[in-house]
């Protein structure tokens, strides 16, 4: 479990990897090999497949949590 809450009505299912989420392969690279992230913090496996499928986010976080990812990425 994430301990990320979710309001609202359908909300795409997070995301186990940043493969998931339908990033290109240049992004991927970069996140894996340049960032060395290996995989989606909880706000940000919560917040990208909502983002990608054009659904408004709200996202609150402390510092150092991933969010200014989370919107970077798509």
């Amino acid at each position: 479990k994430l301990g990320v809450r979710v309001r609202g009505r359908n909300a795409p299912a997070p995301v186990m990897t940043f493969a998931q989420c339908g990033l290109s392969e240049r992004i991927l690279a970069v996140l894996t090999t340049k960032l060395n992230i290996a995989m989606p913090f909880p706000i940000q496996a919560q917040c990208l497949p909502c983002i990608m499928v054009g659904r408004d986010v709200i996202g609150i976080e402390k510092t150092g949590s991933g969010k200014t990812l989370a919107y970077l990425l798509p």
